[in-house]
């Protein structure tokens, strides 16, 4: 506990990642988490994968900065990484007190403490409840009740068994901008991060807009992450951001890692408006987790290629009506046909992202999933393979039905790790690399944006993957 008058002392750690590369994902979450703690508090950041140190490295770390707890920010691909930053913090510093949160925590929920070793964990999005968490750290007034006030907290009760609160989804209004100073960002990209379709861009920075997710869809996790209802930040402070990004880091590329962007039209017109107004030269936009077709219309799409997008990101998932019915994913293919044709006409370029390998799916249904591919206006696709996460519909009917392991073990979409009945994993392995071929020769055109887009390493390294 920290003594009267000190600052609460927080260590925040990004586990290192065996072969990570840094094109793809920063310890944002960290960032925007250290931006909105109280001002009685002092975070600081170890970060394994842009330093590329063991793991076991983070100890040391705790010996100099001395906090009164370390935070890990856990994801899928992460999961072993923190578990050995765990261990050795956990043998040296017994009785530190250790929490954890992100999707991989929020898709555990009570489960947390058959995963991993750590004395609390956080649902759901921890800007909201993180500081009324150390608030009672500091005061010592961590007892059972006062535990039960603190939304999205996991934990253990004063009998022991584990419980967690339910999360709390605050307006954005209140929410501060990501630190990017502390997350490192020049350092991301001086070693080579990047990360969506920017053709011209070479700074490249990700941000939120809204947050939430109403869609039902039984793989995915982000309403366990954010919640059910959309909610946007102020236009205002949007711009703010990213007049501060381009100003002070000379960033040029935006990724806005928004679940669902165009969800409010209206206010995806208005931002855009508002990023014209800024009359910003060179300057691209990005919407790298993908958007909803159902929610584009011909004025939208305009805005977004004058304020600077070059393509959008969809994500039909399946071109099987039987596999889309049994992910709850609503998409009308007939519809995403028509918007293609809409996104075609504004001059903008399209990535489609599909599931192969869920959960009943059959040789027909892989075939229908690459014919739909082929014979629309995809200029890029990706067929991911199906991976249970934590917490998810699809994934806790596996486990009952003794399919899968209720333990997660890790998440890499380029890796076949589970193949549905009557497939073995060496079987998708194939049709996943069939689908990238047939894919990508099917028309010239397909391919040379390939090779624009992606240097000949990183396509084979990506064809290496998939195994």
């Amino acid at each position: 506990m920290a003594a009267a008058g000190d600052k609460t002392r927080l260590l925040l750690v990004w586990p290192a990642v065996a072969g990570a590369q840094l094109h793809g994902f920063l310890p944002l979450g960290l960032g925007y988490l250290a931006a909105n703690l109280p001002g009685d508090c002092e975070s600081r950041l170890w970060d394994g994968v842009l330093n590329r140190r063991p793991n076991a490295e983070v100890a040391a770390e705790v010996e100099r900065f001395q906090p009164h707890a370390v935070g890990l920010s856990v994801r899928h691909f992460n999961l072993p990484g923190a578990r050995e930053a765990i261990a050795a913090i956990r043998q040296r510093f017994p009785s530190l007190p250790i929490l954890a949160g992100g999707p991989t925590v929020s898709g555990l929920g009570a489960r947390l403490f058959e995963t991993l070793d750590v004395d609390y964990g956080f649902v759901g999005e921890g800007e909201w409840s993180l500081p009324q968490f150390l608030g009672l750290l500091r005061r010592g007034e961590l007892a059972d009740a006062t535990k039960r006030s603190v939304p999205g907290l996991v934990f253990r009760d004063a009998a022991g068994a584990p419980a967690a609160n339910a999360p709390r989804w605050e307006p954005l209004d209140a929410l501060k901008p990501c630190d990017y100073d502390f997350i490192r960002l020049d350092a991301y990209l001086a070693a080579g991060y990047r990360c969506g379709l920017h053709r011209r861009a070479r700074r490249i920075a990700p941000s939120h807009t809204t947050r939430g997710c109403p869609f039902p869809c039984e793989y995915c996790s982000a309403r366990l992450i954010s919640g059910t209802r959309v909610r946007t930040r102020p236009v205002e402070s949007v711009i703010a951001e990213i007049r501060h990004l381009h100003e002070r880091l000379g960033i040029d590329g935006f990724n806005l890692i928004d679940d669902n962007f165009t969800f409010r039209q209206d206010y995806a017109k208005v931002l855009c408006r508002a990023i014209l107004g800024m009359g910003l030269k060179g300057v691209s936009f990005c919407a790298p987790n993908g958007i909803k077709v159902e929610y584009l219309d011909r004025e939208l799409l305009e805005l977004m290629k004058q304020a600077g997008w070059q393509a959008l990101f969809i994500a039909p998932e399946s071109g099987s009506e039987r596999t889309l019915e049994r992910m709850r994913k609503k998409v009308h293919l007939p519809t995403v046909r028509e918007k293609l044709a809409l996104i075609r006409e504004a001059g903008l370029k399209v990535f489609g992202f599909f599931i192969l390998g869920y959960p009943g799916e059959t040789a027909d249904d892989f075939r229908q999933t690459i014919a739909f591919a082929c014979r629309n206006a995809f200029d890029w696709a990706t067929f991911t393979c199906f991976q249970p996460l934590p917490g998810t519909p699809v994934c806790e009917r596996l486990i009952a039905e003794g399919e899968i392991a209720a333990g997660p073990e890790g998440v890499d979409y380029y890796q076949v790790t589970y193949a549905p009945r009557g497939f073995t994993v060496r079987e998708i392995r194939r049709w996943r690399l069939w689908a990238l071929l047939r894919f990508y020769t099917s028309s010239p055109w397909r391919l040379a944006a390939a090779l624009a887009s992606y240097s000949p390493l990183r396509i084979l390294r990506l064809l290496l993957k998939v195994r």
